[in-house]
């Protein structure tokens, strides 16, 4: 007690762990587009800073018409993964994006809750 006042410890400076798992919120392109141009550089937007766990194979950019995986480079800045393709993607063509639980995790080493798989379509530009 200090001058009548007492001084209560609430815990504050008490270290919490990180147990939150990273959650894709955005997909560019999103889930079912369609028209989307051959040159697109796809980007996925987590809650929070991530990175990619190796093998980044994991990560696969499938082309659903051909049954063919999609060479690729990625990227990762902060929260967003970036997927360039490494070449055009096919004219009218379905794609899928697959991020599987254990290919990426936050900075306090936390995987994915879910699996993330999205879709679009390819216009003919």
């Amino acid at each position: 007690m200090t001058d009548g006042i007492a001084i209560i410890d609430i815990g504050a400076d008490e270290y919490y762990p990180d147990t939150t798992p990273p959650a894709v919120t955005i997909t560019d392109p999103t889930n079912g587009a369609t028209g989307v141009p051959i040159s697109k550089t796809i980007t996925v937007t987590f809650s929070e800073a991530i990175r990619i766990v190796p093998p980044d194979a994991n990560i696969v950019l499938y082309d659903e018409n051909r049954h063919l995986v999609v060479g690729k480079t990625m990227s990762v800045s902060g929260n967003i993964l970036t997927i360039s393709p490494s070449s055009a993607l096919m004219r009218n063509t379905l794609y899928s994006v697959s991020i599987p639980v254990f290919s990426i995790q936050d900075m306090a080493g936390n995987d994915m809750a879910v699996d993330k798989v999205f879709f679009f379509t390819t216009g003919s530009k």
